[in-house]
């Protein structure tokens, strides 16, 4: 077996990548491509922005707010005013195992509405028509809703993988 043959396996010999990572250099050290980033200040500091193909992946405890500090990252990733030069160039693509979509979309109206999920799924003390057509007419508009895509489908590794190759082939660098 040559060393070559591990292409097939997905392994590439790292020279492969040299060009990729010195032109990815350039074009930061020039201005050309500016990292992603939020308004949690210690995750800039911590892994200085997100680049094209960065992958984040966040596990916990159920309860121990993953959602709710990726929602504040998705609404600071599409806001204009902190990352300008990627307005409407950003597709994000949220792999939600854990919970339903549905309860994906309770907690950004929670993180809206500044209410407890709790509260906005109370059967007892029913939310007021006012309440319940500001939290529609906010989760319609948010400004990043056309860009933010969820899936409920868990996979295997392999298997999600080959799913973001296939939508990365398909978007064709449309979108970051």
């Amino acid at each position: 077996m040559q060393l070559s043959d591990f292409e097939k396996f997905g392994y590439f010999n790292s020279k492969t990548y040299t060009n990729v990572a010195i032109q990815i250099l350039k074009d930061i050290a020039s201005g050309k491509l500016v990292p992603i980033i939020s308004s949690i200040q210690p995750l800039n500091d911590k892994i200085l922005g997100l680049l094209p193909t960065d992958l984040l992946t966040l596990a916990g405890r159920s309860g121990s707010g993953k959602t709710t500090w990726l929602i504040q990252l998705i609404k600071d990733i599409c806001d204009i005013n902190i990352n300008p030069t990627y307005e409407n160039k950003i597709a994000i693509f949220y792999d939600s195992w854990e919970i339903s979509g549905w309860r994906n979309m309770i907690k950004f109206a929670s993180s809206v509405e500044k209410k407890a999920v709790s509260e906005l799924l109370n059967y007892k003390e029913k939310l007021e028509k006012e309440t319940l057509d500001r939290i529609e007419h906010t989760l319609n508009s948010l400004s990043f809703a056309n860009n933010l895509f969820i899936s409920e489908v868990s996979s295997t590794p392999l298997g999600w993988l080959d799913t973001k190759k296939r939508i990365a082939k398909q978007l064709n660098g449309e979108y970051q």
